[in-house]
């Protein structure tokens, strides 16, 4: 089974994915901002990552160009309250595959993940 990075710096949050991704079947490691998160993509192999973007240390937009970086085929979906389209533009320019709006329904976060793993 796929195994999913959440990246949130709201305990809150990270628990309320990780109840969604493992209630579809999945497994999930967490990490508080994006400095933490690089650090677990560099220790273990992810099928895909849901990344905030306003995190202390590393935000998301940080993330998301240093996982470019080393791995560049890991899929990123960014989960953030700001749907501003310079956000989105933003995002997807640094190699973001999608964006959903805080907080994910559990229905977008499986129709998000069934075409992400399909396609690897």
């Amino acid at each position: 089974m796929a195994n999913i990075l959440i990246i949130d710096d709201s305990g809150l949050i990270r628990t309320k994915m990780a109840s969604i991704l493992r209630s579809l079947g999945y497994t999930t490691v967490q990490a508080i901002n994006g400095k933490d998160g690089l650090e677990k993509v560099e220790a273990e192999s992810f099928d895909c990552v849901f990344t905030d973007l306003l995190m202390p240390e590393m935000d998301g937009f940080g993330f998301l160009e240093e996982v470019k970086k080393q791995r560049p085929g890991l899929p990123v979906v960014v989960i953030s309250a700001d749907i501003q389209q310079a956000t989105h533009d933003r995002c997807m320019g640094l190699g973001a595959i999608a964006i959903l709006p805080k907080p994910p329904k559990p229905e977008a976060v499986q129709q998000i993940l069934s075409t992400i793993l399909q396609a690897n």
